[in-house]
């Protein structure tokens, strides 16, 4: 999750997903105005359209409380019922997947997308003043990072399970060692 506030519009981060992918964009308005964030899809394959499908997602509501909210955005999204949402990005396109609401200065905005596509796509989330067009999106510039700080991204698992074998337990223990 990046916490230090965006402060410049443009590109905040740039992926290739191909396959499941878990989208995990988190930002700060560090604008002075109002600001919205979006998620765009591009296929750079100019013969074959790609299907995106959703199959969970998690979306939060602009707050100044954003890294203290990111729990709840989780338990929301492990919570959401399954999602079977498609959108197709064709041959060459770029499509505006996700758009926030405005974000006043200050607020941040976060939100996870569990997604399976047929094929690759580049992915890119943008901060803009409000209102963001598709053909708006070439002159803009990467302004934010893509380093291992920056939990905001693109993951290639969004599926964990564990199998545990409780059967020796015979009592909870909690452990309050928080060395």
């Amino acid at each position: 999750m990046s916490t230090e506030p965006v402060t410049k519009p443009g590109f905040l981060f740039r992926d290739e997903i191909n396959g499941q992918a878990r989208l995990y964009p988190s930002y700060v308005n560090g604008l002075t105005g109002k600001a919205q964030l979006s998620i765009v899809l591009r296929n750079k394959d100019d013969k074959k359209p790609v299907k995106v499908t959703t199959t969970r997602k998690s979306l939060a509501a602009p707050s100044v409380y954003n890294p203290v909210r990111a729990y709840k955005t989780l338990e929301e999204f492990m919570t959401a019922q399954p999602s079977e949402d498609e959108v197709t990005v064709g041959p060459g396109e770029e499509v505006i997947y996700a758009a926030s609401p405005e974000l006043s200065p200050g607020q941040g905005f976060q939100n996870l997308y569990d997604l399976q596509t047929d094929g690759p796509l580049d992915v890119s989330y943008l901060l803009t003043p409000p209102g963001l067009k598709p053909y708006d999106i070439g002159r803009l510039e990467q302004v934010g990072f893509n380093s291992a700080a920056d939990a905001s991204g693109t993951f290639p698992v969004s599926e964990v399970s564990w199998n545990i074998d409780a059967r020796p337990l015979k009592q909870p223990h909690v452990s309050d060692d928080r060395r």
